[in-house]
């Protein structure tokens, strides 16, 4: 089982757009500094996963792998106190997507490989934004309702 814990604010994967400039196509994902912040923030995924692989010397992992990740986001100032959970942007799949290409080649060949994912985000309340992210080899055996057909 890898175990990481990467500091920092988690940035979503964004969407890109494409627009024609000189009778080319030319794809963005974002305007301002939120293309240079996401570029921080897989850098830093980047650097942990690099880590983890120069100390343990550990292969790119094969086959079907499970994938965990907690991101826990900076609490706006403005949010009422009785608001526990962060159901605003950022979206939950694009922090995932975000993370898993930068794990990709570093940890795994491919994130095609991840055949099981469990996503959650909270508030970093009484610590640090970060994120812990653990991924392992998942079970080829399927049992109860995972096996049964409609």
């Amino acid at each position: 089982m890898i175990h990481l814990i990467v500091y920092g604010v988690a940035m979503p994967q964004g969407s890109k757009s494409a627009r024609v400039v000189k009778g080319r196509a030319i794809l963005t994902e974002g305007f301002g500094d939120g293309p240079r912040r996401r570029k921080a923030w897989r850098e830093a995924v980047a650097d942990e996963a690099r880590a983890w692989q120069k100390t343990y010397k550990a292969p790119l992992l094969e086959g079907p792998l499970r994938f965990e990740a907690w991101f826990y986001l900076p609490r706006p100032k403005s949010a009422p106190k009785r608001i526990l959970l962060p159901a605003k942007k950022p979206d939950l799949s694009k922090l995932l997507r975000s993370v898993e290409d930068a794990l990709t080649g570093i940890i795994w060949h491919d994130d095609a490989q991840i055949v099981t994912a469990r996503v959650h985000k909270r508030f970093a309340i009484h610590f640090a934004p970060h994120a812990v992210l653990r991924i392992g080899r998942a079970e080829e055996t399927m049992t109860g309702e995972e096996g049964a057909r409609p």
